[in-house]
């Protein structure tokens, strides 16, 4: 234990404390610490009167009943309690005495200072190493460090602030007096709101506060790394000096009975009980980190089972879409409006310009089909996806009589990166099939890749109608709830093999304006997450 800035006298009166079941009177101290660690007083349990369960976390304690007669509970087991007997209260136990006869029940108690080392309550190891926290202090579990703290500031008659490393308060603070009260109103820092150096919080610290007050500081850690402080006080060590209280009087004026009378009611301790209570304290914080890791892995833990488990559903749902993908992929890739009216468009040619175009026609035909069946469940390179593009592209241009402009500029280290089939595809597509719709004017599309670093960005863009902005919110919202209607529901789908492949690691991102084109833009990782199987 540490005392910061505190000179105090070695010769100390006995102390007499009053209680509502009676009184203590302290009638033997030890002021060095480090030699002895005893306190002697005698109790006055006055008849019909109990008090109430409170702890001994820092101390053991001997009883020795004069005269009277009562009975105890100790950890939930009762005893009674006659003259002449000796009884022991171990640490770390819950106690609870009360006078069952007509006479005050007098004993003589000792309290023994216990030298537990806590930090061996706590594993050496520190068990956070296989976790990242960015700040530690929010794994603690406020609600259950309220009520500790609220209970040990009633079993001790201590006020007691939390807070976390910056200062801020981690708790409602409990049980503070009304000496500090006063002193807050009259805008002066007290130990609510005092500032703290943290690299001065190596240990549990005994600080001044003001006139004779001490209060008491115990860090908060987290393996190696402190994250608050609980400080508990205020308390007076000595009698009050009558200097102080005419002090007291001078520098306050009209509020100087009252703060007289507020700094008369705060606690009185004995320097064994000082150490207790730091002692006490020291428990205080470990249990709070025990329990705060302990729910923090366990969180983790779920989360993690929870992450695997999803991952499997949407694998088995993916792997379910793929399957019957790949029995409709004609019908799901190309309409049976499209068809038909490629092959409208082969016969018109073959009958008005002879069998030339129509086996160009025929050909691209041939070869769009050929790659749909044959890379349906595939990676490509954005080169291969631009062949199909162009085949696509070349029958659709027979259709509508090179009514569509095509500009192409992907960049040449962007064509051997390999990206799920159909992805551009389903862009361009869109842009014909909806963007092109009632079009008078020339339709140009512009399709784009660039390198950057360790991701490539693909983008398709038209000039033609655009989709009205409730459309588009409308379009937005189906592709992030996974279902979508018309135009939705090709990229809901692509959305969702983007998200098996590469998890959240990519951007996809839809612009339009109504009346002036389209764009679609994706950013994807050149390592995906999931390699195809």
């Amino acid at each position: 234990m540490e005392n910061k800035n505190g000179n105090e006298n070695s010769q100390s009166k006995p102390v007499k404390q009053y209680f509502e079941w009676g009184d203590i009177k302290w009638i033997q101290e030890n002021n060095d610490l480090k030699k002895s660690k005893f306190l002697i007083g005698h109790v006055t349990l006055l008849p019909g009167q109990n008090q109430e369960e409170h702890n001994h976390s820092g101390d053991e304690q001997l009883i020795y009943v004069v005269s009277g007669q009562g009975e105890q509970w100790l950890n939930d087991r009762y005893n009674s309690l006659l003259p002449g007997r000796i009884y022991k209260t171990p640490p770390f136990a819950k106690h609870e005495v009360q006078n069952t006869g007509k006479s005050p029940l007098e004993m003589i108690i000792v309290y023994n200072i216990d030298k537990y080392d806590i930090n061996q309550l706590i594993p050496a190891e520190n068990i956070l190493d296989n976790f990242y926290l960015e700040d530690p202090a929010k794994i603690i579990d406020v609600e259950r460090l309220q009520k500790i703290q609220d209970k040990f500031s009633e079993d001790s008659y201590l006020g007691i602030v939390i807070k976390d490393i910056k200062g801020n308060l981690l708790t409602t603070p409990s049980n503070i007096p009304e000496f500090c009260k006063i002193k807050e109103k009259n805008m002066e820092k007290c130990f609510i709101n005092k500032e703290f150096d943290k690299n001065d919080i190596v240990e549990t610290t005994v600080y001044d506060c003001c006139y004779d007050v001490k209060r008491i500081m115990a860090p908060i850690f987290l393996g190696e790394k402190l994250v608050g402080t609980i400080t508990c006080g205020p308390v007076i060590i000595k009698n009050p000096n009558p200097e102080v209280e005419e002090k007291i009087i001078k520098e306050y004026k009209e509020d100087g009975d009252q703060l007289l009378k507020a700094y008369n009611s705060l606690r009185r301790v004995s320097r064994e009980q000082l150490y207790a209570i730091i002692e006490t304290l020291r428990t205080m914080s470990n249990s709070i980190v025990e329990t705060s890791v302990i729910n923090f892995i366990n969180k983790e833990r779920q989360e993690r089972t929870f992450q695997i488990l999803k991952e499997a559903e949407t694998r088995s749902k993916l792997e379910r879409t793929l399957v019957e993908t790949k029995m409709k992929v004609i019908q799901s890739q190309m309409s049976p409006h499209f068809l038909f009216n490629t092959l409208s468009v082969i016969g018109q040619l073959a009958y008005m310009n002879g069998a030339k175009e129509a086996a160009e026609t025929t050909f691209a035909l041939s070869s769009l089909l050929r790659t749909t069946l044959t890379k349906s469940l595939e990676f490509v390179s954005v080169n291969e996806e631009l062949k199909y593009i162009k085949d696509y592209l070349f029958i659709q241009n027979k259709r509508f009589k090179d009514f569509i402009k095509t500009d192409i500029d992907i960049e040449d280290k962007v064509k051997d990166v390999t990206i799920p089939f159909l992805t551009l595809q389903l862009f361009v597509e869109n842009a014909i099939v909806h963007g092109f719709k009632n079009m008078q004017k020339q339709c140009e599309l512009k399709i784009k890749g660039e390198f950057l670093e360790d991701r490539i960005k693909l983008s398709v863009k038209d000039n033609g109608v655009g989709i009205p902005k409730e459309r588009l919110d409308n379009i937005s919202e189906e592709i992030i709830k996974s279902s979508g209607e018309g135009i939705g529901i090709g990229l809901t789908s692509l959305k969702s093999r983007l998200e098996y492949y590469y998890g959240k690691n990519f951007v996809f991102e839809i612009k339009s304006e109504y009346g002036n084109g389209t764009e679609v833009i994706l950013i994807l990782p050149i390592n995906r997450k999931k390699e195809v199987k």
